[in-house]
């Protein structure tokens, strides 16, 4: 709170910088905002403290609360370990159906995130031809990624169609929307834009920083969960100025940067520690949690990458994580498998 007051952050949305002056949020250096103690509190006042998620059938699928746990792929790896040749190449769209199909069979898996950034398709409309991978393929809940305001805007349409309309959609939501904002303690945009109109929309969004420790974020766990909550809460804040009751996913979730080599790493004590203190916080505030499992920074299937994925599986489940996102990820994101 004393972060968001004192140091603030930067705001880089003309009508979310509006929303918060509105508020009573201070505006100076042209997007430098430091936001109330009292405007964060009231936010999370008014964001439910649980979110219910369906399957394309109206079928309750995930309740997103307390210590529940749920599981799905990652998102955004440019390269893909082929299950039929096991040659890595660049991902492409029938990679993204074969993610589905696989993720739709397996009764553990409880949502379906695309694990790839295909390569085959027209490089700005390659997140909306994910969406629609994803929707043929599988009828449980998405969470998907959007290039921008404009993409994201075809793939609601695309869910509400499926949905049977705008208000279906809203009522019963099956497709989550996930946006960063860019730490430290930045806020594009591209991020706010679809923050914005989610929230106008009244439909579930992830708001989550992708820390790296001792990059983006203090090398401290401390100083980076610190860092990656005031980040999420600015987000919480827009989006129930925009909407009070807005639902929103949050999460400090990171990896640690090796300064010697200068290589991120996913599969470290660092970044599980980080996942269960931002958990714990964000259950105290009452926000559900996007929580990381299932990857590995090994690029094949090997002892390094059972040890990695069983560590994080054990450690997200103990500590309660709801959202559980990045199964299928190896090679630091880098590779879907």
């Amino acid at each position: 709170f004393q972060l968001m007051e004192r140091t603030g952050c930067r705001v880089y949305s003309p009508e979310a910088l509006a929303l918060l002056k509105a508020a009573g949020a201070k505006v100076s250096d042209t997007n430098l905002v430091r936001i109330p103690r009292a405007l964060t509190e009231k936010a999370l006042a008014a964001a439910p403290t649980k979110i219910d998620i369906f399957n394309r059938h109206g079928d309750l699928a995930m309740e997103l609360t307390g210590r529940n746990s749920y599981f799905g792929p990652g998102v955004t790896c440019p390269y893909f370990n082929d299950p039929i040749t096991l040659e890595r190449r660049l991902a492409v769209k029938d990679d993204v159906v074969a993610t589905a199909i696989v993720a739709d069979a397996l009764k553990n898996i409880d949502f379906l995130m695309s694990l790839c950034m295909i390569s085959d398709r027209t490089p700005q409309l390659a997140d909306v031809h994910e969406v629609d991978a994803m929707l043929r393929n599988s009828t449980k809940p998405l969470l998907t990624w959007a290039f921008n305001a404009d993409n994201l805007k075809d793939i609601i349409a695309m869910a509400e169609a499926v949905a049977g309309g705008a208000e279906n959609l809203r009522q019963k939501p099956n497709i989550i929307v996930y946006a960063e904002p860019t730490t430290p303690l930045a806020h594009s945009k591209e991020a706010l834009e679809k923050l914005m109109y989610m929230a106008k929309k009244g439909l579930p969004q992830v708001y989550s920083p992708g820390m790296t420790f001792g990059g983006t974020a203090p090398v401290t766990l401390a100083g980076a969960l610190t860092i990656g909550l005031a980040d999420v809460l600015c987000g919480v804040t827009v989006s129930q100025l925009v909407r009070e009751g807005t639902p929103i996913i949050c999460s400090s979730n990171g990896g640690v940067l090796d300064l010697k080599s200068f290589q991120a790493a996913y599969g470290s004590p660092e970044m599980l520690l980080m996942d269960g203190a931002g958990t714990q916080m964000l259950r105290f505030f009452g926000i559900p949690s996007f929580g990381l499992a299932g990857a590995t920074d090994s690029k094949t299937l090997d002892a390094q990458a059972a040890m990695e994925v069983t560590a994080e599986i054990i450690a997200d489940i103990g500590m309660g994580a709801n959202l559980i996102h990045d199964f299928g990820m190896s090679d630091v994101g880098m590779t879907g498998s």
